[in-house]
């Protein structure tokens, strides 16, 4: 547990943003990692804290490759959610496109929170730019779902 805790702290020496969120730590905070390595509430605990902080920090630094892994690993912790989605918002009007925003927008109405999923919707609508006969384009479904 503790060479575990202390890769995670030290993430950005061995990993990308994105290997440190979407495999390393999502493979720590597996059930089967978990069930593995016997760990007891504490320890689980323990390393769920240092696998959110990792997220969180992964999210700053990349948010358009880590923010949907970011939100995931913090689902259970509602200060680190709230973390997460702000940092999202924040990298929504620079660095994120609008299918990022779009799927980040269905993730939240799928864990029942549809005024943010909205909101999601609305900024990514704002990064989009469609004629009245592009009905084919590749974001027509999403404009449609929002």
């Amino acid at each position: 547990v503790f060479a575990l805790d202390s890769i995670m702290q030290n993430w950005f020496t061995l990993f990308t943003p994105i290997e440190a969120t979407s495999i390393f730590a999502t493979t720590v905070m597996s059930n089967s990692t978990i069930v593995h390595l016997h760990l007891d509430y504490h320890q689980q605990e323990k390393l769920a804290h240092s696998a959110r902080t990792l997220a969180l920090q992964c999210a700053m630094k990349d948010p358009q490759n880590c923010a949907l892994s970011a939100l995931t690993l913090c689902e259970k912790d509602h200060i680190a959610f709230e973390t997460a989605y702000q940092i999202i918002l924040d990298a929504a009007t620079t660095s994120m496109s609008y299918s990022q925003l779009f799927t980040i927008a269905r993730y939240m109405e799928h864990r029942g929170y549809p005024m943010r999923a909205y909101k999601l919707a609305t900024l990514a609508m704002t990064h989009l730019n469609l004629s009245y006969n592009q009905d084919t384009h590749p974001a027509i479904n999403d404009v449609l779902w929002a």
